[in-house]
């Protein structure tokens, strides 16, 4: 069964050999308190947390005392356009799809993955 699971849903990718990019993007605005702000505090306070186990609760009281880390951390990642394989890691929970015919078929499983928090925030900063 769990062999069954792995194969569906996680399909091995070919090795990436290259070394990663770290040259600036050029023409990459600055980020600012306000938009690093805003990306945390659309993160629910009570979502679950990732593999690091920080509650976005922890990491939004965090930035209102120490607001330049979160921004120098962020800004330099998106000024590279790299997003390091560290922040990549997730955890994943199997849930039963009730209602399902046949508990041997991947189609009766629902997988709810939990990013890091550093990464859900990178991803929102982007995207706005």
């Amino acid at each position: 069964m769990n062999k069954v699971l792995l194969d569906h849903f996680f399909t091995p990718r070919e090795p990436f050999n290259g070394p990663p990019r770290l040259i600036p993007l050029p023409k990459v605005p600055p980020l600012t308190n306000e938009e690093v702000a805003a990306a945390l505090y659309k993160c629910s306070p009570t979502s679950a947390p990732g593999p690091d186990r920080l509650l976005y609760s922890i990491q939004q009281k965090f930035n209102e005392g120490k607001p330049a880390i979160l921004l120098q951390l962020l800004s330099r990642l998106v000024l590279l356009g790299y997003h390091p394989a560290s922040l990549k890691g997730s955890n994943g929970d199997v849930l039963d799809n009730p209602g399902r015919p046949s508990s041997r078929s991947p189609a009766s499983f629902s997988i709810i993955v939990h990013i890091r928090p550093v990464s859900k925030m990178l991803e929102r900063v982007i995207a706005s």
